[in-house]
């Protein structure tokens, strides 16, 4: 049975598809800034953590011991600046009585000013110490997945190690990066230029299945001269987290809509010498129509010339199929259509089994060469037969390997036997010479015509092998090929 498909109207995404790759938004290797053991790691592989959270802490106590001495100095030089902002009014107010000169004055002035800048230098120091006392705890920079970590906790860490402690991965949102050819530049170009970002959809490249849509938000500037391709981005959510980074797969963009095309579905177009080609179920008969396929629109096909709207086209097994098979539609109560198809058996043709007893209008004409293994009762007349046949069925096939019973063989094996049936199974009467004829036990004989009539002996075999007694082989006037040996059933007829 095969399955048929109406041809429909509808319409059509234009699409551009290409493997692509994802790509993280961000991506961060986190190092030590600073050197010192590492006393306290709190994050482990394939953690999802937050921009701010702490993931390792450094031993701080040098850098504790740096601060306490450059705050002492802080201190004293703010003393310092104290006393000399004091001797700074009274020698101004002694000046104005006489009591002080103008130079202790100045000098007065100036110290302060050193006093005042050695203060601004130990606030600057202090201050670079609390940014290193920072560097000690070690967070996240970014939201992310954190990768492979590097490092433990004990471990000598430097601020210019190569290998990074870790790496933090933004899995959402993410980028697919893909290349498209140039020739197809000016549509993306058009589809990006539009009211509403283009749809890109990303798919599994192993089942096809849609794992994630997004927006094009990028078109390089320039052509790869080397390959003749644009390298184009998307964007992608990625809440889920279906897409992920490094992963290929298949994006396909959206650039534009065919409007009312006519469609079957790709599994139902072949190929031959002249192109493509569909099976249509017309007339009750399959009958090899040729299309122009316009464009593959992922699991459809559009057709340009062949088919029209409603045309039913051959879906399932359409690779069995022959022209001019015939055909027969059934709809199922659910509304689906299954057509069962085959070509009549006719003679020669014929190499299918059929049950016990099944009539055969064709008889055939000619012997066949030592036919098939045939069970006990079937009637094995001549043609191109080759399948086994139920006992008592009538066949106008090949020559068969007739066990027991009423044997009937084709023309072209004559054999020895006893009262053979013909084609149709009717009684043949035996007694056939052959050439060359070899041992035949008791009740051997030959007969039966192509159509299972009752006929004399007058078929003459060529090498004809030993028969036990019983086998009877039987065909049309002419020399036959070797016969297969049969096995005894029927009493002894000399030949």
């Amino acid at each position: 049975a095969v399955i048929t498909v109406a041809a429909e109207t509808r319409d059509v995404p234009i699409t551009v598809s290409a493997v692509g790759w994802v790509e993280p938004s961000a991506t961060v290797a986190v190092r030590s800034r600073v050197d010192g053991y590492l006393i306290k790691q709190s994050v482990v592989d394939g953690q999802n953590v937050k921009a701010g959270d702490v993931l390792f802490q450094l031993d701080d106590a040098a850098i504790q011991a740096t601060i306490a001495q450059h705050r002492a100095a802080a201190a004293r030089d703010q003393a310092n600046v104290n006393q000399l902002t004091a001797d700074v009014a009274r020698l101004t107010a002694l000046a104005e009585v006489n009591a002080a000169t103008r130079i202790q004055i100045d000098q007065t002035k100036t110290n302060l000013a050193v006093a005042q800048a050695n203060l601004a230098a130990d606030n600057a120091i202090l201050q670079a110490d609390q940014i290193q006392l920072g560097f000690t705890t070690i967070t996240a920079p970014i939201a992310g997945r954190v990768g492979l970590i590097n490092t433990t906790s004990g471990a000598l860490v430097r601020a210019n190690d190569q290998t990074a402690l870790l790496t933090i991965t933004r899995m959402a949102p993410v980028r697919i990066t893909f290349n498209i050819p140039q020739r197809q530049l000016e549509s993306l170009r058009k589809a990006m230029s539009g009211p509403s970002p283009a749809a890109v959809y990303a798919y599994d490249p192993e089942n096809g299945s849609l794992l994630s849509q997004g927006v094009l938000i990028f078109i390089d500037s320039t052509v790869d001269t080397t390959t003749g391709t644009v390298v184009v981005k998307a964007e992608f959510a990625n809440a889920d987290g279906k897409l992920w980074p490094g992963q290929y797969l298949r994006a396909e963009a959206t650039v534009g809509m065919h409007q009312g095309v006519t469609v079957v579905p790709m599994a139902s177009v072949q190929m031959n010498a002249n192109g493509a080609y569909v099976y249509l179920a017309r007339d009750s008969r399959a009958v090899m129509q040729q299309v122009t396929v316009s464009e593959n629109a992922g699991q459809f096909a559009l057709i340009a010339a062949g088919v029209r709207p409603g045309d039913h086209v051959i879906l399932e097994a359409a690779r069995l199929v022959n022209n001019q098979a015939i055909v027969e539609t059934l709809r199922g109560a659910d509304g689906t259509t299954t057509t069962r198809t085959g070509a009549p058996a006719t003679g020669a043709a014929e190499a299918n089994a059929r049950p016990t007893g099944a009539p055969n209008p064709a008889a055939g004409a000619a012997g066949g060469a030592a036919g098939g293994n045939r069970p006990q009762g079937a009637g094995a007349p001549g043609g191109a037969e080759a399948t086994a046949v139920p006992g008592g069925g009538q066949n106008p096939g090949t020559g068969g390997f007739n066990r027991g019973g009423a044997g009937a063989g084709a023309g072209a094996a004559l054999g020895a036997g006893g009262a053979g049936a013909g084609a149709q199974g009717n009684a043949a009467p035996g007694g056939a010479a052959g050439a060359a004829t070899q041992q035949r036990p008791a009740g051997a004989g030959a007969g039966g015509a192509a159509a299972g009539n009752a006929a004399p002996a007058a078929a003459n075999g060529g090498a004809q092998q030993q028969r036990p007694a019983g086998a009877g082989a039987a065909g049309n006037a002419g020399a036959g090929g070797a016969q297969q040996q049969r096995p005894a059933v029927n009493p002894a007829n000399p030949g």
